[in-house]
């Protein structure tokens, strides 16, 4: 990762949420009003619809559509890399792979199944560009008519509106539509991920029914569908390839083309040891393609993720497409996946986290390479530009650090420091992230070392040199804080956690502790003023502070920083003695979080029962107030406390009601203050029980 690189999408355990409202299913127990996309609906069926000449036009109607869709998938580069293997015959677990989801299924189901499965693969070939599936009712087993004694009804008109298809009737025909979108889309996902690399999980797959229409026969009447009905089916498409239901068939295509190129660079350095393989593919990758900048500021300005961070651009025989860090590590890991090693301990593996530097920080993703059970480091990404590395500081290195803190590599006046993000901790066992702390060239620390093989990889790995201050304190001073970088790894401060209370002249603030943070900065200001004054709390959940005008109106921020150190990092001379220096410490912090609105003022409460299910409150009056907030809950901790307002500062005596759930009661309040539309709130009181 180069500057700013965001890490949007990573690959994640399927599993399937549905999304659906309106009239209830029967056989899914859901359902849906809404419609296809425009562009499906445009291509899948006309807006009216056309019926015998005995169909009133005013009884047509529309049966509900239903949308399945899938909360998390894995991305779509890691399925067309998936798509790709698979394509060149190298995806072993794929060809012994026994598809049995699909052949559970039965009914219609199994039908919509293999219909939709005909489609993705020839939508994944690039052979068909529209994903929309249309299926015969007859197919299905679905009759043109149904007459009330087929429904098991009385009669299919609605009795308040004559001619117009009753509710019952709506429902029992829903009833002859036995598919379950959530148990296909469950199969379909799990035997055809690669092939679902273009679809959009986030829109999911779409269910139209026909339209339906009243009959009169003079009896009780019959449901008839429209002429030619089908019911359709549409996968929705990523933005990278395509829009609505429509694949540009060019891009599908090229993953044939990307399939066949990656195969060409394996063959290519068949012939070659395992290292010198390793070396040549980081070669190539770095001539095939350049980093693509303007993609970053593409995503900082609209967040749509495409093409830019997908394998296929490596491998494309395009010059002018590039890629981020995400492309450079999956381009290297898929070359891997797809040599057959002579060691087969060699294992390369894709890692997400934040990497920090001295002149850039951000989200990032790097590999980490196996060899002989040690794991070595290798950033392709960042071996390009004015101040890479000259030698091997970035492939196949070793260094000092921990799982937990970090690791930083160091070389010139240069370094690096990489940490991981909760999703690669969770997704990875801790030896498989532990790094050797010597590369395999037998680079020491600092990361110098020339290409020659080290079979054990024991040579001495000397010392890195240091290039930051020693500091033990917890707080970073105001330069390293401001030059801190931004990571998604650090949590914030829930504002809605905050808490504050009056101490003498002095206002506390507190909040709930966020896990893994060192430190706090808070910040406030006037209202209305743009100068921001600051404060640290010692790595403290609290922080008074001083001198705030009393029923003032201030803003309050809070940002939290984390510390990670190299605590053995040392310097290293060309002849490989060492000598002593101090160690290294780095700063990532959260951002800023949400601004709280903070009114230096308290108001008081008491209260007494007034009935079974009321309480009477009277609270002393607060002056400027613009209102009150009364708090009332059967916990004294004030757990699921009902809020009720109070507009204006004369309206001081109220009545409310109760909890109901126990016989205890406890109250609070707190004063706000309206200033341009925005609400101030005050420090609560302390908490009364009702007597």
């Amino acid at each position: 990762m180069k500057n700013k690189i965001l890490k949007q999408f990573m690959t994640g355990a399927i599993t399937i949420a549905l999304v659906v409202s309106g009239i209830m299913l029967p056989a899914q127990a859901m359902a849906a009003t809404s419609a296809l996309s425009p562009a499906a609906t445009a291509s899948a069926a006309s807006t009216k619809g056309d019926f015998p000449r005995q169909v009133d036009p005013d009884s047509v109607t529309d049966l509900p559509a239903q949308r399945a869709k899938s909360s998390r998938l894995a991305d779509s580069d890691e399925l067309l890399t998936g798509y790709m293997k698979q394509q060149m015959g190298l995806d072993d677990d794929d060809n012994n792979r026994r598809i049995t989801r699909g052949s559970r299924l039965t009914g219609q189901e199994r039908i919509v199944y293999n219909k939709l499965k005909e489609r993705i693969r020839k939508v994944a070939a690039g052979k068909v560009s529209s994903t929309i599936v249309s299926i015969p009712l007859s197919d299905l087993g679905i009759q043109s008519r149904y007459s009330a004694a087929d429904l098991g009804l009385d009669t299919i008109f609605d009795a308040e509106k004559p001619g117009k298809v009753s509710e019952a009737a709506r429902q029992a025909v829903n009833a002859q539509f036995t598919v379950n979108l959530y148990t296909v889309l469950t199969a379909l996902l799990g035997d055809f991920p690669y092939e679902l690399y273009w679809y959009d999980k986030t829109e999911g797959v779409i269910f139209k029914a026909p339209k339906i229409a009243a009959f009169n026969n003079g009896k009780q009447g019959f449901v008839v569908f429209e002429d030619n009905a089908c019911a359709t089916f549409a996968l929705t498409v990523a933005r990278a390839y395509g829009s609505g239901c429509e694949v540009n068939t060019e891009k599908t295509q090229a993953a044939q083309t990307a399939a066949e190129n990656a195969k060409a660079v394996v063959a290519k350095y068949k012939g070659l040891s395992d290292i010198e393989k390793l070396k040549a593919y980081r070669d190539e990758i770095l001539s095939l393609v350049d980093y693509n900048y303007d993609a970053v500021l593409k995503y900082e300005e609209d967040a749509i993720y495409g093409d830019p961070w997908q394998v296929i651009y490596v491998f494309d025989g395009d010059s002018s497409t590039n890629v981020v860090c995400e492309g450079y590590s999956k381009a290297f890991q898929y070359l891997c996946d797809l040599t057959d090693f002579t060691d087969k301990t060699i294992v390369c593996n894709s890692v997400t986290g934040d990497m920090v530097s001295g002149a850039v920080s951000g989200p990032h993703m790097w590999n980490i390479v196996t060899i002989g059970r040690k794991n070595y480091l290798t950033d392709l990404t960042n071996m390009e530009g004015d101040k890479a590395p000259n030698n091997n500081e970035l492939f196949l290195t070793g260094v000092d650090g921990s799982v937990e803190d970090g690791y930083k590599i160091s070389w010139s006046d240069q370094y690096i420091c990489y940490l991981y993000d909760n999703m690669t901790l969770q997704g990875y066992e801790k030896a498989e992230l532990t790094l050797a702390n010597c590369g395999y060239f037998g680079q020491n620390k600092a990361g110098s070392g020339e290409e020659k093989s080290s079979e054990d990889g024991k040579t001495d790995p000397g010392k890195a040199s240091g290039d930051g201050e020693g500091n033990d304190s917890i707080t970073p001073t105001d330069e390293e804080a401001d030059r801190a970088g931004i990571s998604p790894s650090v949590d914030r401060v829930s504002i809605a956690d905050l808490e504050s209370r009056i101490s003498g002249k002095s206002t506390e603030l507190s909040w709930k502790k966020v896990k893994g943070v060192t430190n706090y900065r808070i910040a406030w200001r006037e209202a209305g003023s743009e100068k921001w004054k600051t404060v640290w709390s010692e790595g403290k959940t609290s922080v008074k502070i001083g001198k705030l005008k009393k029923k003032g109106l201030y803003d309050i921020r809070i940002e939290t920083f984390r510390r990670v150190r190299n605590e053995s990092d040392t310097a290293s001379g060309t002849s490989g003695e060492t000598s002593s220096a101090s160690p290294i410490t780095v700063w990532v912090r959260s951002g800023w979080s949400k601004t709280a609105h903070y009114f230096v003022g308290k108001a008081k409460i008491s209260a007494r029962r007034k009935g079974r299910a009321r309480i009477y409150v009277r609270i002393r009056r607060q002056q400027n107030a613009s209102g009150y907030q009364v708090f009332c809950s059967a916990s004294k901790s004030m757990k699921k406390a009902r809020v009720k307002t109070l507009r204006g500062n004369r309206h001081t005596r109220q009545v409310i009601s109760r909890p109901k759930s126990s016989g205890r009661c406890y109250v609070a309040v707190r004063p706000y203050r309206m200033h341009k539309g925005v609400r101030y709130v005050g420090v609560c009181s302390a908490v009364k029980q009702v007597k």
